[in-house]
């Protein structure tokens, strides 16, 4: 069976870029590192531009992720082993922009602010596990040929 990858790849993509930020802002708001915010007018616009910059910087990762999706799609039918799958890449391609631009300067996991780049990909692969893959939809063509060729109540041509 093949699965519409597309609108499942949006939903976790966009989740991640919407919650991520979310999840950022409240744990400053309480450990107040690396910063405090002075106004909640200053949190609004911090939060309206770590959105932007994660929307427009996460798009190659969308389409990584759509196209990791796709492929895995095509070879097995198995929603576990798929989502099993997009989990592993989600998590490489989620760290991969942070990888990319940060370079030596990446903090390392014990380091306390390895968790402000690490709410993306535990928001992907969150979102990988809570969606659900929708099947495809069959053609109207080959669903006809198929219920016209099995049905008893059909006419008898002689």
């Amino acid at each position: 069976m093949k699965y519409r990858v597309l609108p499942y790849t949006l939903k976790v993509w966009l989740t991640s870029v919407a919650v991520a930020p979310v999840l950022q802002i409240i744990v400053q708001l309480i450990t107040q590192i690396p910063y405090k915010f002075a106004s909640v007018h200053d949190t609004i616009i911090y939060l309206l531009y770590m959105l932007i910059c994660g929307w427009l910087f996460s798009i190659p990762c969308w389409f990584l992720l759509w196209l990791s999706a796709w492929l895995t799609n095509q070879f097995t039918a198995n929603i576990r082993f798929i989502k099993i799958t997009l989990t592993l890449a989600g998590v490489v391609i989620a760290l991969l922009p942070f990888v990319t631009y940060a370079g030596d300067s990446l903090p390392h996991y014990t380091n306390p602010d390895f968790i402000w780049v690490m709410f993306y990909p535990i928001t992907i692969a969150a979102g990988i596990w809570v969606y659900k893959f929708e099947p495809m939809a069959e053609s109207m063509d080959a669903h006809h040929e198929e219920t016209s060729l099995h049905d008893p109540d059909g006419p008898i041509i002689t």
